[in-house]
């Protein structure tokens, strides 16, 4: 069974280990080298799935072995070293653009001494793509879906947009999706005015669709001017009203998560204590792992579902090392993720 991972705006991740804590306008120096990897959401995304429950993983508790397609835009330099350092594993469908809209580059830099600050991340700006370059990404996705139409069994749609690129981007890969098997899950984790575009679509989505909204608390207040806390639960379900997703997870941090049913906030999850390192690609860790274990729908509801997604992306926090997802550990946090009255 397949995941198909769709998110245009790829990146080369590079992290600098500091020796110390960063000292702004001073020099800094690395412990050690830099290390760089294939990044972006929908990367991280892929590369998550492949750890917990691909192949190789491990895993026992879910009876699907997983694998991961991965589309994105591709251009430049910076693109061929995306795919030199992405994960063989993956089924990397790249749509090429001109060598003008480069693969993009993001720095990472994690504080050495205690670690307990949170690391300064510098993401590079992607360049515009063409109108052409739009519709053959799009093209290449529906293609993708039908080509995999009895073996896609999730589709997690995440990350921003080239500039340049149709905001209703991501809305068209779940229209386009006729072809799904009945219980295919779509996962939207994106905010702003591709989030937006989801408004008042229901009746022109395919009805096979499960379609699931993952979303962190900063980008949902940009995105809907409401703060997603207990305080105010009716103003969040009023902002969610009219969106086609029969579910979502609405996560803070270290704070408490809120989970939606049916329109509905349901409880709010408190995630496991940790000492976090790196909670970079934390999220995408969490989007993963909610989808992996709502694939075996008999093992998982929903709010089961969403306290191992807030294991996962605890669990890839504790290390320096970006999706750092060893799966006993996560089983582990899952089990002291709390139920908040």
């Amino acid at each position: 069974e397949a995941v198909i991972c769709v998110g245009p705006n790829l990146a080369v991740d590079v992290t600098f280990p500091l020796r110390e804590k960063l000292k702004p306008g001073k020099l800094n120096l690395t412990q050690g080298r830099a290390i760089s990897s294939a990044g972006g959401k929908a990367s991280n995304v892929a590369l998550a799935v492949l750890r917990m429950f691909g192949p190789n993983s491990g895993g026992d508790w879910n009876e699907s072995l997983l694998t991961s397609i991965l589309i994105g835009i591709q251009g430049g330099d910076r693109g061929l070293e995306f795919c030199r350092l992405l994960n063989s594993n993956i089924d990397f469908r790249p749509v090429l653009v001109s060598d003008r809209s480069s693969t993009r580059r993001n720095l990472f830099l994690v504080n050495g001494a205690d670690g307990t600050d949170p690391p300064t991340l510098v993401n590079e700006y992607g360049d515009p793509v063409t109108p052409e370059e739009d519709a053959k990404h799009l093209s290449t996705v529906i293609a993708v879906l039908h080509e995999t139409r009895t073996a896609a069994v999730a589709m997690v749609m995440s990350g921003s947009l080239y500039p340049g690129m149709n905001a209703k981007f991501y809305l068209q890969c779940v229209q386009g999706w006729t072809c799904a098997r009945v219980g295919a899950m779509a996962i939207v984790d994106v905010w702003g005015p591709p989030l937006v575009c989801f408004r008042n679509t229901e009746s022109c989505l395919p009805p096979a669709v499960r379609l699931i909204l993952k979303i962190n608390h900063e980008e949902f207040f940009k995105t809907f001017g409401v703060k997603p806390v207990p305080t105010y639960v009716e103003a969040i379900e009023a902002a969610l009203a009219g969106y086609p997703f029969r579910e979502a997870l609405i996560t803070s941090g270290p704070d408490p998560a809120m989970v939606m049913e049916n329109g509905h906030v349901t409880c709010f999850l408190r995630p496991p204590p940790i000492q976090e390192i790196n909670a970079t690609c934390s999220g995408d860790c969490a989007s993963a792992a909610l989808l992996c274990s709502l694939v075996d729908a008999s093992r998982a509801s929903f709010p089961d579902a969403c306290r191992f997604a807030l294991a996962a992306g605890a669990a890839n926090a504790e290390s320096l090392e970006s999706v750092h997802l060893p799966l006993m550990r996560i089983m582990e946090l899952a089990d002291q993720v709390e139920v908040v009255n």
